[in-house]
């Protein structure tokens, strides 16, 4: 019992050091990503990651009063960027909005392995084919006040012993959308 009131004790003062920290201090990706899965809640690391792709993409952060997505790439094309920190293969992509006028979505998923290593998976869904996911559903609210501008959610999960699930399969459904992008 002393030693894991020893290991809590190390922890929180490990997080209080980091919460001094700026994601700037941070050149390597894995580091990076370990310092805001760390340091930040989901919502918080959500916009650090963003930025840092952004960064990284060469593109070009958007106003959402436009409703054309987050950022404008290289090509003119407006898309949707989604990321999110797993740990055990499961991953999160929230405020979906299909109501925006996109090209199409990006996310980036950092799964955190058995190792500490980070696995990055990047994929890119074209805007047409992002309400026809398993899975997908409204993110705040429920069916009764479905309206244009509702946001959607989809949960997506790697873990082989939840292939049967409908996580799992809408893993297996993004797959056919990878790409590689920069971070």
């Amino acid at each position: 019992m002393k030693q894991t009131k020893n290991i809590l004790k190390e922890m929180v003062k490990t997080k209080k050091l980091l919460k001094n920290q700026s994601e700037s201090n941070y050149e390597d990706s894995e580091e990076f990503v370990l310092f805001c899965y760390l340091a930040k809640n989901p919502q918080a690391y959500g916009s650090i990651l963003e930025k840092r792709i952004i960064q990284k993409n060469q593109m070009k952060k958007v106003s959402a009063s436009i409703e054309r997505g987050d950022v404008i790439d290289v090509d003119g094309n407006y898309k949707e960027i989604k990321c999110s920190i797993g740990d055990h293969g499961i991953f999160n992509a929230v405020q979906i909005r299909p109501h925006h006028d996109i090209y199409s979505c990006l996310m980036f998923f950092f799964e955190i392995d058995e190792n500490n290593n980070i696995v990055k998976h990047t994929f890119e869904i074209p805007e047409k084919e992002i309400l026809n996911f398993i899975g997908i559903s409204v993110a705040h609210g429920t069916k009764q006040n479905i309206n244009s501008k509702t946001e959607y959610r989809i949960t997506f999960s790697k873990n082989e012993k939840e292939q049967a699930t409908i996580a799992g399969k809408a893993w297996a459904q993004l797959q056919k959308y990878k790409v590689n992008k920069n971070f």
